[in-house]
């Protein structure tokens, strides 16, 4: 889920034209954002504790859709997450989700596919 800045005629978030900076609606009008503003976003549970940062998207070229994404955890490990689990804040630049920090501490982790 997208949550989208409260205030959207907030001059503050808008470009030269009047759009905001950080997302766009498709035709349907569903928020849509690049993957470049999502990297490195710090990533935190329901708890508010500190779990890392988006590392990237990895998307399904078939569909054209976003499959999963990569958490750095602690700059340590890395795991895979649905990206349906994402709760994304766009005003609080943040990204939440319904996992316990020891699911990531306890696990091992995954190798991640180098940048093409």
């Amino acid at each position: 889920m997208i949550r989208q800045p409260e205030d959207k005629t907030d001059p503050a978030s808008q470009d030269n034209n009047g759009r905001s900076q950080h997302h766009y609606l498709n035709k349907q009008g569903r928020p849509i954002i690049s993957a470049a503003s999502l990297r490195k976003l710090p990533v935190q549970n329901r708890d508010g504790r500190d779990l890392g940062v988006l590392k990237d998207l990895m998307i399904e070229t078939e569909r054209g859709t976003a499959a999963y994404a990569i958490l750095l955890f602690e700059n340590d490990k890395s795991f895979a997450l649905p990206f349906t689990a994402l709760d994304i804040d766009l005003e609080a630049k943040k990204i939440y989700i319904d996992i316990q920090h020891e699911v990531f501490s306890q696990g091992t982790g995954m190798e991640v596919p180098e940048e093409v």
